[in-house]
């Protein structure tokens, strides 16, 4: 299996997720469990929304998700979707994960690096906000709330949806972000981002 194999076999495990995912809003966004419910972590590519997955798992935190995370929005409940948490070379670096090499190169594009037994792994739970993510190597660290017409805006173009479905995901993702707060997360390090995760499990206690 070389690299482009690896990826498409990701990929369709990814969309597999989204399609079992009924009655549930499927966002590309990676996911954790803390003490006030599970947050989300939304944004592009090369964001860092996995890099801090895998941060918050070695400090901790229980894994939900990465890639793709169900939320519904009848009572915000996110399903878990324990895929290998997907890590380029930069963010395995980051977080102290050996990058295996390959003799084929089939980890060019990412490692889908398999949590042990000694990384907790939770049950899903309930939403308790959605960051976006951005990181920035020469940003300061920063925690800015984001409307909520603003954020259905950032996260549409988040929802893995096809077609046929994407009125009644835009109805849903729609009473999820009026309902819980949603930040945007700027950060340059990893020790950076566990701290403003923090920051934020403490503002949204209840």
């Amino acid at each position: 299996m070389d690299a482009a194999e690896l990826q498409a076999e990701l990929e369709a495990a990814n969309v597999a997720a989204a399609r079992a995912a009924v009655g549930c809003v499927p966002l590309h966004a990676a996911s954790v469990e803390t003490q006030v419910g599970v947050v989300a972590f939304a944004g592009r590519s090369h964001s860092g929304k996995s890099t801090l997955t895998a941060a918050a798992v070695l400090a901790g935190y229980p894994y939900v998700a990465d890639e793709i995370t169900a939320v519904s929005p009848d009572d915000l409940s996110v399903r878990p979707f324990h895929r290998p948490i997907g890590l380029r070379r930069g963010g395995a670096s980051a977080v102290g994960v050996d990058y295996p090499t390959s003799p084929d190169d089939r980890y060019e594009l990412v490692y889908p690096w398999v949590l042990g037994d000694e990384h907790a792994r939770s049950e899903g739970g309930t939403l308790a906000g959605i960051v976006l993510v951005e990181w920035d190597a020469s940003s300061e660290p920063t925690i800015a709330d984001v409307a909520p017409s603003w954020a259905l805006t950032a996260l549409t173009q988040h929802a893995v949806v096809h077609d046929g479905v994407y009125a009644p995901a835009f109805d849903g993702l729609n009473r999820i972000v009026r309902r819980v707060p949603i930040v945007r997360m700027t950060y340059s390090t990893t020790a950076q981002s566990l701290r403003l995760l923090a920051e934020l499990v403490e503002r949204w206690r209840p």
